[in-house]
C-alpha cells in the first residue's frame, strides 16, 4: 500500500511541479503574456489549490468519515477531467488554459495533502516515518523527472503544447489507477 500511495504521489507531484515550473513560461511563449502577467495568471493554480485542499479536508471529515483515499479518488477523477480540458481546449485561448490550471489546482491539492499527511500515518502503523519518507521520496522523484521529460517534449514538438498536455492527462490516469488499486485492496481487505 505504501508503494501504491508513493506511485500516486509520483504522478501528483509530476503534475504539480510541471505546472509550477512551466505555466509562466508557456504563458509567455505560447500565449504572449509578459513576465509579470504570466506570473499573476499562474497563481490561479495555487489559489484554487488552497481552496481545493480545504474542500477535500472538509468533505473527508464531514461526509466520508475520514476515509481519505475515497474522497481523494473522486478529486483525482475530477483532476483527470481537468487535464483533459487542458489538453482539448487549453491550447485554444489563454482564458481556457487559465481555467484549466485553476481546476487542476483545485482537484490536485486536496489529494496531495490528504494522502501524504494523515494517510501516511494511517497506513504506516509503527513505521509511520518510513511510510511518509517513501511516499514523499517517490513524489520527489516525479517532481524531478518532469523537468527533463517536459523540456524534452516541448523542444521536440517545436513548442507545441499538445504533447505536454497529453502527458499530464497520462500522469493523471497514473494517479487515478494507483489510488484506485489502493481502494480496491482496502475493499478486499488486502
Amino acid at each position: 500500500t505504501v508503494l501504491l500511495v508513493g506511485g500516486f504521489y509520483f504522478f501528483v507531484k509530476f503534475i504539480r511541479y510541471a505546472l509550477w515550473s512551466w505555466v509562466p513560461y508557456f504563458l509567455g511563449k505560447n500565449y504572449g503574456l509578459r513576465g509579470d502577467d504570466a506570473g499573476y495568471v499562474s497563481t490561479l493554480f495555487d489559489l484554487f489549490g488552497i481552496a481545493g485542499c480545504i474542500a477535500a479536508g472538509y468533505l473527508s471529515d464531514r461526509y466520508f468519515n475520514g476515509r481519505r483515499a475515497r474522497i481523494s479518488f473522486f478529486f483525482l477523477v475530477a483532476m483527470g477531467a481537468s487535464c483533459v480540458l487542458m489538453y482539448t481546449l487549453g491550447q485554444v485561448t489563454m482564458t481556457l488554459f487559465a481555467l484549466s490550471i485553476a481546476l487542476v489546482g483545485f482537484t490536485l491539492y486536496g489529494p496531495d495533502a490528504l494522502m501524504t499527511g494523515a494517510a501516511a500515518q494511517d497506513i504506516g502503523g509503527r513505521g509511520t516515518a518510513l511510510a511518509a519518507g517513501i511516499i514523499n521520496g517517490l513524489g520527489s522523484v516525479g517532481a524531478v523527472v518532469q523537468e527533463f521529460v517536459i523540456s524534452g517534449m516541448y523542444d521536440a514538438s517545436g513548442g507545441d503544447l499538445g504533447p505536454v498536455f497529453g502527458l499530464l492527462v497520462g500522469a493523471s490516469l497514473g494517479a487515478i489507477v494507483s489510488l484506485g488499486v489502493v481502494l480496491w485492496r482496502n475493499r478486499k481487505g488486502l
